[in-house]
């Protein structure tokens, strides 16, 4: 799915016709992330690179992203609402982090201490 948000942000960057980008979901979830029992060694790149292409794909259009959480955004979905310009958050949204209970932090964390920078800045953590 990260591949496909992606893919589609870039391809409303490129169209000038568009002048907003929102993500929001259609369901109860706005994205529960992934399944940590995928979390294998013979995966973690490919997610990663996943990850990074979204992230990197959000700081780099060039035109306002603005998240709607009007659910639980868990895990890399707490990530990828949290790399929007704007996030909406209705009351029925819930923001966790549960892979921290085992240990893992991904290296995206601390883009979250950054809403207030430039996106140049943001994105040469990468």
């Amino acid at each position: 799915m990260l591949r496909e948000i992606a893919g589609g942000i870039t391809h409303a960057g490129e169209s000038d016709d568009v002048k907003l980008i929102v993500l929001d979901s259609a369901c109860k979830v706005f994205c529960g992330g992934i399944d940590i029992g995928e979390y294998t060694s013979q995966r973690v790149f490919q997610m990663l690179d996943a990850f990074h292409a979204a992230f990197a794909g959000m700081l780099e259009v060039g035109k306002p992203v603005v998240c709607v959480v009007n659910g639980p955004a868990i895990g890399g979905g707490a990530e990828l609402a949290a790399f929007g310009d704007l996030v909406i958050a209705t009351p029925k949204a819930r923001f966790a982090q549960p892979e921290i209970s085992i240990g893992i932090f991904r290296r995206s964390h601390p883009q979250f201490c950054l809403f207030s920078s430039d996106p140049r800045s943001r994105s040469s953590l990468f």
